[in-house]
């Protein structure tokens, strides 16, 4: 019985958000949508510095409108954790491999724009490097 009432209390105490964790969400709440566009407006200048030189590497990926990831096609017969083994190993780059997705991911490859611009040019250059070794 004592066990069952503690931990009752202890369920109403502790599930849910930490009370100060939800008073600063709600603080900044009125600012979200200012806030998101400082972010949505970070995600697309880097990825607009990448895709070009992604590119000109010999990649072949879409634009995306409104996401943190870059998907990207490989040529036909490029196994997607193949490759992304080697730029771990030979460029240290990380990307995910598309296969990691399901089977509609084979042949691509995902990388994450949260690093500064120089830094994801220079990756594609690596990466660059490591297509033209496959």
């Amino acid at each position: 019985e004592v066990i069952a009432a503690l931990a009752r209390v202890k369920n109403y105490v502790d599930t849910g958000a930490f009370l100060a964790i939800q008073a600063a969400g709600a603080a900044v709440l009125p600012q979200a949508e200012s806030l998101a566009r400082d972010y949505v407006a970070g995600f697309k200048e880097r990825r607009d510095a990448m895709l070009p030189v992604l590119r000109a590497q010999g990649f072949e990926p879409e634009t995306p409108e409104a996401t943190m990831y870059l998907w990207v096609p490989l040529p036909e017969g490029v196994a997607s954790a193949a490759f992304a083994r080697r730029a771990l190993e030979e460029a240290g780059v990380v990307t995910l491999a598309g296969s990691g997705f399901g089977a509609g991911g084979e042949g691509f490859f995902r990388i994450a724009l949260t690093v500064a611009a120089p830094r994801l040019v220079e990756a594609a250059e690596r990466l660059g490097r490591v297509l033209a070794a496959v």
